[in-house]
């Protein structure tokens, strides 16, 4: 019997589909609510879910979200790839072609293009499959409380803990300008993504109703917003995960490149004042944002995965320049 590749769209209660993410993710809590909450509570059309068969028994899974990206004053409906996964049993080449030969049909008949985050183990079908690489994610990081740091390469805790402060205090104890934080987004934040999103060629749409969903409404997850917002005009924003004491994922950012250099310049110091005692973003594309953050300490640590894009003959331009695309934590496999 030959493997064989079925769509269906999402249920509120897919046992099957929970049951793959399970066994091939290792994820464990209400996996039908973080099923829900991807692919049917967004403000976008619902996902869909390919199931990959093999004697009437489910063995590998690929889903689909939708998106909208704004290209040159073009709005386009974009694919978003996420939990692709075969059973350990079944991982050899032609299962995983076959499903996502699949996928890609549906894709060139549904949508303007395709966004993937592959790993390493996947990349071989992507590029099988005609698939282009437009690059890397790549996850930056800088120190902002260097105690800990020092006290872990010098062996000596208390010379390291005055040096720490002191390095704290020389880097990072002016503060910058006032930030906002904010639990939720409102109607500033549909304004800032229609005056905003054509500062750059390709990017995800940013408005309220989308971050509300993508960050805000997540399970099991607690994101806060930074708003720099003098006199109560949202000129640009950040979107932070993790606790005082701990490490500050920097999930999303957005604005014109003008204040998100402001916006940087004054979230690094809220952040170490905050109690964080490092932060990260990952980031991929646009130049400009790439020096910014080099600009303010934050060093390219590791690749975590490949930006792969797939563009439809519906769709008639060409997305492949890396440099173009402003791609962040939001853009990425939830």
């Amino acid at each position: 019997m030959a493997f064989q590749a079925v769509m269906r769209p999402v249920a509120w209660d897919d046992t099957t589909f929970a049951a793959l993410l399970a066994r091939n993710f290792g994820m464990t809590g209400d996996l039908a609510a973080g099923v829900r909450w991807q692919y049917l509570e967004g403000p976008m059309p619902p996902g869909s879910v390919f199931l990959l068969n093999w004697e009437s028994t489910a063995i590998g899974c690929a889903g689909i979200s939708s998106r909208v990206v704004s290209c040159r004053d073009r709005e386009l409906s974009a694919a978003h790839f996420a939990n692709f996964a075969v059973d350990r049993a079944h991982r050899t080449a032609l299962p995983a072609i076959t499903l996502q030969r699949a996928v890609k049909r549906h894709v060139d008949h549904s949508y303007d293009l395709a966004i993937g985050f592959s790993n390493r183990h996947a990349m071989p079908v992507y590029r099988r499959l005609g698939y282009r690489v437009l690059g890397d994610m790549v996850r930056y990081a800088r120190v902002l409380r260097h105690a800990p740091y020092l006290e872990r390469y010098l062996r000596v805790r208390g010379p390291a803990k005055l040096a720490g402060v002191v390095l704290d205090r020389i880097k990072l104890a002016r503060r910058g300008e006032p930030l906002v934080w904010l639990d939720d987004v409102d109607g500033r934040f549909d304004q800032l993504w229609e005056e905003t999103r054509t500062e750059f060629p390709i990017v995800s749409r940013r408005d309220a109703a989308f971050l509300r969903w993508r960050f805000l409404r997540k399970p099991n997850e607690r994101h806060v917003v930074a708003a720099l917002a003098p006199h109560d005009k949202l000129l640009a924003y950040a979107i932070v995960r993790g606790e005082p004491g701990g490490m500050a994922e920097i999930a999303d950012m957005f604005g014109p490149v003008a204040a998100l250099d402001r916006l940087l310049a004054a979230l690094v110091p809220a952040l170490y004042h905050r109690g964080h005692t490092a932060a990260c973003v990952r980031f991929s594309g646009d130049l400009r944002v790439r020096a910014m953050l080099v600009k303010y300490g934050f060093t390219p640590r590791e690749v975590e995965r490949t930006v792969i894009v797939h563009v439809t003959p519906r769709c008639g331009l060409e997305l492949a320049d890396a440099t173009g695309w402003f791609l962040t934590e939001l853009d990425a496999d939830t």
